[in-house]
């Protein structure tokens, strides 16, 4: 992945998560809008959930500025995408979750396949690394994108 193709994915990651995360704020209309029946009692969670994903889009957008300097941000984004995406599908296997929310999380889990492949070209000093040198990418956080032991 070149690092313009890096600038843009990040870019894109933050205002998916803006608007996902403005859509959670207004609850009751985003449910609306996608179909989704039956709405949460307490909008406290759904309001701090939102904050959360409104930040990490913060740091997509921190990413998208400088994707070799803020590795660690696309690492945890990676994470947390992951961690939504089993969450929500979880939830929607045991049928307390309705589709169209799993659906969003298809796409953050579509994102951090994305993340992950810029993080390994960004490795193997592939087209992502014209920026920084190869290995930039710290330790412990290289352990896991290439499966061996740190």
């Amino acid at each position: 992945m070149t690092f313009k193709q890096g600038r843009i994915l990040f870019f894109s990651g933050a205002w998916f998560n803006w608007i996902v995360g403005i859509g959670l704020l207004y609850y009751p209309l985003f449910y609306k809008l996608l179909g989704i029946g039956d709405m949460p009692a307490d909008p406290l969670f759904i309001h701090l959930f939102a904050a959360v994903v409104m930040v990490f889009g913060y740091g997509y957008y921190r990413a998208g500025k400088d994707p070799a300097a803020n590795q660690g941000i696309v690492v945890m984004g990676m994470v947390a995408k992951l961690a939504v995406a089993a969450a929500v599908w979880g939830h929607g296997f045991m049928e307390q979750a309705p589709w169209q929310l799993a659906a969003l999380a298809g796409v953050d889990l579509v994102y951090a396949v994305l993340f992950g492949i810029y993080l390994k070209s960004f490795e193997s000093g592939g087209p992502g690394s014209e920026k920084a040198e190869p290995k930039a990418i710290m330790p412990a956080y290289r352990s896991i994108i290439t499966k061996r032991a740190p």
